[in-house]
């Protein structure tokens, strides 16, 4: 489960994840909710300017239960206090905004610390040492069609990423590599090796809005996977040098 919300700060649209942090703020927020234990009745004008007896909070100026047969109003009842109401819910809604954008700072900085990481491991020689295995595993033959020669290694899960067991990678052609990320083939692109992981961000990922990219996977102003994009500071960087909006 997650939540999508704008970023305020690129303007676009943010996919957030339910972490545990952010549940604890939810529901901290709903506990903050008015309890409405000090209220008088009011005299709310609607829309169609008709004139009705409610209930009013006088903490948060919320009207509460239904209409009141006006039989039974004391004297002197007064109007409602519109600009109260409108001031709490605004306050409320403030403070529910301004919890997902405190997560959304949270999960980008995560994702570049992410990519970042991911970049780093696809150039070592711990990485290199396990893709070898993987090719010489396949003896010159795509591990999904059995026809072609592979030129990636692909990964079946990500729950041992950065210590993988050798089952979990599969050698495979360009053909078939396109075929496990659909995501990328849409484009008519190749996948590299280096690329074959870009899912690994997540789709928090900057480059999902990007102008360069194909969805967050591939950068084409640089030519690199999304994720070696991010880590370069030679690219784009951990600071986005080349990120380019969608308007």
């Amino acid at each position: 489960m997650g939540f999508e919300r704008i970023d305020e700060e690129t303007g676009l649209l943010f996919k957030l994840r339910m972490t545990t942090d952010l549940r604890k703020d939810l529901d901290i927020y709903y506990s903050q909710s008015c309890p409405h234990e000090t209220k008088e009745i009011r005299r709310p004008t609607l829309l169609n300017r008709h004139i009705q007896y409610r209930y009013q909070c006088l903490n948060c100026g919320e009207l509460i239960g239904s209409a009141i047969s006006s039989r039974t109003i004391p004297q002197n009842v007064i109007d409602a206090d519109v600009n109260l109401r409108e001031l709490n819910k605004k306050l409320r809604s403030d403070a529910y905004e301004a919890i997902f954008q405190k997560h959304i700072k949270i999960q980008k900085r995560e994702s570049d610390d992410r990519a970042k990481w991911y970049g780093k491991y696809l150039k070592s020689n711990a990485w290199k040492d396990k893709r070898q295995k993987v090719l010489e595993r396949a003896n010159g033959l795509c591990e999904g069609c059995r026809d072609a020669e592979p030129t990636a290694v692909h990964h079946l899960t990500y729950d041992h990423l950065g210590d993988e067991l050798l089952f979990e990678l599969v050698a495979l052609c360009d053909r078939c590599h396109l075929k496990c990320h659909p995501e990328v083939s849409s484009t008519g692109s190749a996948v590299s090796s280096e690329a074959e992981e870009s899912d690994f961000l997540w789709d928090e990922s900057p480059c999902c809005g990007c102008r360069n990219g194909d969805g967050g996977y591939w950068c084409f102003y640089h030519d690199v996977s999304a994720s070696e994009a991010l880590a370069d500071p030679d690219f784009c960087g951990p600071e986005h040098n080349s990120l380019e909006p969608l308007k």
